[in-house]
């Protein structure tokens, strides 16, 4: 089985879903203060940037969750030797 790399994708979701939220929030606030001014153009462009935050938080989100799916199944996957104890019968247990 050939994996793929998942730290790259982590660190890359994790910066997207921390600033992506930032970006939508500030930019949001520009706009509504933009639109107090009776600046509307200017108020679509920080609407649009506010968007643009959103959605980098949303594929940040995808992001995290398909990397951490593919840690999980490169540690899910790894080898563990099944040693028993001394005078012991594998694999059976006293309660």
């Amino acid at each position: 089985m050939r994996y793929k790399p998942a730290a790259g994708i982590f660190v890359g979701g994790a910066t997207m879903s921390i600033c992506g939220p930032i970006l939508g929030s500030a930019s949001g606030f520009f706009a509504s203060w933009a639109l107090a001014r009776g600046d509307s153009d200017m108020a679509t462009v920080f609407f649009g940037v506010a968007a643009l935050g959103a959605l980098l938080a949303l594929i940040g989100f995808f992001m995290l969750i398909a990397a951490t799916h593919r840690a999980l199944v490169k540690i899910d996957d790894l080898h563990v030797p099944a040693q028993a104890r001394q005078n012991e019968d594998w694999p059976s247990r006293q309660y």
